[in-house]
């Protein structure tokens, strides 16, 4: 399933996943299609960028459109006509985050209205209002992801709000927890869910997924009273009180290895010899009779069975890492993600947990690590020897005008990784170094953690690339490209003028641009990368 074609003695390896919609060669980044679609694109975009496979979420297409729909398709890729291969979360990220979002809400609630992540919450329906500024409309936070222009065009990720809470709700958490699993209620129309590791693994193979994901347990967001941060916890980035206690991440790591071998069990009951034993019926259907033959390829008899992955947690903690991770394996697994340290714990942990996990995970098994990230982070943790990425920023920041440019022709990677690069601006003095960069850097990921200063808020955007913000007036007359070395249809046949007035009047068309352009920076690093 997973073969490892070129390692280096740093970790950085090259490889080939073969999957049930075919292979994919590592390292790969994943574009997200959460809820069946990349905003703004269709899938034979995604193909002509050079995407190899995509993320589906779990959680939202089984709220909306619901498994009904997506059977009579066949599966997600009848559904959206994507022949190639999907990989699937197993929900629980997005069920546990209702929790801590709504618990965000409340505690804003002491004022009229609050900033969140740079967005006014109104204090009744806790719903995203506006920006507060305009640095903030370019810094937004993953909770709250809108496209903001001249006549407030467009809302992304009505999801990711709280719009249409209902009132019951609105004074409680929408998730319960149990040993058995998860009980929550749609934020939207205060429908109650059940989400068991069984019937996460259960949607999964129905949406036809290739790589399907355990259900983990994702540590609290939040230091839970009466808990209080220490001086080494303090504060994150975001001003945010930092993540769970040791005893809350001890509890999500005995839950996340309960809840992984009843996914594993589960998940063998329901495929035998490399066919999914669930019914057929909609093969003759003749409302998807005209999907192509690629797509159908789940419903071959030799084809093989979905790869299952567990999902490291742990939070900080070296020793409860390093006990999650050891646990899974024994369970045993077709790959391994690094769950929480990406979209949870401060990003100077980054390296600590991968020292404490990266030693532990077989060479023979493809790594994950789940929703990082910036292009010096995903070069630094290839090096490290990290086979799979996702992560909303290209797109995110793509739909606020953010874009991504290398600032030189004939650098399109940092020679040799960005370790040397970033050693060398740590020692420039711009920004102050943690953990032990000093000649050589043991830690995996230590050259790229730095911490804030007054100058300085992360080293290598100024090594390899630099981003443009095409909504600034500067580009109301620039005729040139985005980037004259891009290949990508923006680049092609679009300037920098066009799309600094897309923005600035609030066109669709400018979503679209800008996604194609950083989508396609991203997926051509991991070529390079590849090479």
């Amino acid at each position: 399933m997973f073969q490892l074609k070129k390692s280096s003695k740093i970790g950085k390896r090259v490889g080939r996943l073969e999957t049930c919609h075919g292979g994919i060669d590592t390292p790969f980044f994943m574009p997200i299609a959460t809820k069946g679609a990349v905003k703004s694109l269709a899938p034979e975009d995604l193909r002509a960028l050079g995407a190899q496979i995509i993320l589906g979420n779990t959680y939202h297409l089984w709220l909306r459109p619901g498994m009904e729909i997506i059977k009579r398709a066949g599966d997600l890729h009848g559904f959206m006509r994507w022949p190639g291969p999907i990989l699937t979360d197993s929900g629980g990220y997005q069920v546990f985050s209702l929790g801590e979002k709504l618990n965000s809400v409340n505690r804003r609630k002491k004022t009229p209205s609050a900033i969140c992540d740079g967005v006014n919450f109104d204090d009744s329906r806790g719903s995203c209002l506006a920006v507060s500024s305009s640095k903030e409309k370019q810094n937004l936070g993953d909770g709250c992801d809108t496209f903001f222009s001249a006549t407030n065009l467009v809302h992304d990720d009505r999801s990711e709000r709280f719009d249409e809470t209902p009132a019951s709700l609105q004074s409680g958490s929408l998730v319960k927890i149990s040993d058995e699993g998860v009980e929550f209620r749609d934020p939207i129309d205060g429908k109650k869910y059940w989400l068991t590791p069984e019937k996460s693994i259960a949607i999964q193979l129905a949406l036809g997924g290739d790589i399907i994901m355990a259900l983990d347990e994702c540590p609290p967001a939040f230091v839970s009273p009466p808990h209080k941060a220490s001086d080494e916890q303090s504060k994150t980035s975001a001003g945010k009180p930092y993540p769970a206690s040791r005893e809350q991440v001890e509890r999500a790591v005995k839950r996340t290895t309960e809840w992984a071998g009843r996914c594993k069990e589960y998940f063998d009951k329901k495929t035998k010899k490399g066919v999914i034993a669930r019914e057929r019926s909609d093969r003759g259907n003749p409302e998807i009779s005209g999907i192509s033959a690629g797509l159908l390829r789940f419903a071959r008899k030799d084809m093989m069975r979905p790869l299952l992955f567990g999902i490291v947690q742990g939070g900080i903690y070296k020793d409860l890492r390093e006990r999650s991770a050891r646990e899974l394996l024994a369970i045993g697994f077709d790959g391994y993600a690094i769950g929480g340290v990406a979209v949870g714990e401060p990003r100077r942990y980054l390296s600590k947990v991968l020292d404490a996990v990266m030693p532990l995970l077989p060479q023979d098994k493809p790594r994950y690590l789940m929703g990082l990230g910036r292009p010096e982070e995903i070069v630094a943790a290839v090096n490290a020897g990290i086979d799979m990425f996702d992560c909303v920023i290209p797109t995110r920041e793509a739909r606020h005008g953010k874009l991504y440019v290398y600032k030189s022709a004939s650098l399109r990677v940092p020679p040799g990784g960005a370790k040397q690069s970033c050693l060398r601006f740590a020692e420039s003095g711009l920004g102050k170094a943690s953990g032990n960069i000093t000649g050589s850097p043991r830690s995996l990921l230590a050259s790229l953690e730095l911490r804030r200063s007054g100058r300085s808020l992360a080293m290598t955007s100024s090594v390899f690339y630099k981003t443009l913000q095409i909504t600034n007036s500067k580009f109301a007359k620039d005729f040139g490209p985005i980037d004259k070395n891009c290949g990508c249809y923006t680049c092609q046949n679009y300037t920098r003028a066009y799309l600094h007035h897309l923005f600035k009047v609030g066109e669709p068309l400018s979503l679209r641009l800008a996604t194609i352009h950083n989508l396609r920076f991203y997926l051509g690093l991991m070529e390079e990368l590849r090479k």
